[in-house]
């Protein structure tokens, strides 16, 4: 009984324990620090409905600890703003956790955006003091399809292949990004199936210049080519292709 005992004792030590701190309701008043934004799709056009939420999160050896801070709900402008007081232990980067912004976005329909399940939109921050402003704005694309057709698809030796990608605007602003755009870039990836001829569907921004990727690999050789192509609203696209 006493070895079941121990083997009991080291297996919840390994497992660790997890506290959730609820202090959404906590507000302030001064010295505070504000996180706002807003969510825009094509044409600027708003987000309304997203749920945003800030918490600190602290690991220490074996334990983890949650403090839910402020969450928000973006207006019919698309903007949404948590202002809350940080703690003293959670200030500096020398602290024993770190601030994190996630947004939810279930509120949006799927067949009309290309919507993440949960986005961490600053991963994990520090705040080197309490009077901060950080502001982060976040785009969601509408969604658009591209039919690809492959004709002649027939490898000739292992390791023949040709794998399509489109690239559009995503995520949040960005200095410097992959394209000509003010946000983050986001991709959809398709592999071409061991078949003569088919047709792929491959994601894309409507509203938006998209970059589409063709990706071979014949003969042992390898090759790319790419295409911008700006997709309107309500127009389909077919692309074709030889291997």
């Amino acid at each position: 009984m006493k070895k079941l005992i121990i083997v009991l004792l080291g297996i919840g030590f390994l497992q660790g324990c997890e506290e959730v701190i609820d202090d959404f309701d906590k507000g302030c008043t001064s010295d505070c620090t504000t996180v706002n934004g807003v969510f825009v799709t094509a044409e600027n056009v708003p987000l309304k409905g997203i749920k945003i939420e800030v918490d600190y999160n602290t690991h220490v050896d074996h334990s983890y600890s949650t403090r839910n801070i402020k969450k928000a709900v973006t207006d019919e402008q698309g903007f949404y703003d948590l202002t809350f007081f940080a703690k003293d232990t959670e200030l500096g980067n020398g602290g024993p956790g770190t601030f994190r912004l996630q947004a939810d976005f279930s509120v949006l329909d799927t067949t009309k955006y290309m919507v993440p399940d949960r986005v961490f939109m600053y991963g994990n921050f520090n705040l080197s003091r309490r009077d901060t402003v950080l502001s982060k704005a976040f785009y969601v694309p509408r969604k658009a399809v591209i039919k690809v057709s492959l004709h002649n698809f027939v490898p000739q030796q292992p390791g023949d292949k040709v794998v399509v990608s489109t690239f559009f605007p995503s995520g949040g602003k960005v200095d410097d990004g992959f394209l000509d755009t003010d946000y983050n870039t986001g991709a959809h990836t398709v592999a071409a199936k061991n078949v003569l001829n088919q047709t792929m569907d491959l994601f894309a921004a409507a509203g938006e210049t998209n970059i589409v990727r063709v990706y071979r690999v014949k003969n042992g050789v390898s090759s790319q080519e790419e295409i911008q192509l700006f997709i309107g609203p309500g127009n389909p696209v077919q692309l074709d292709y030889d291997f």
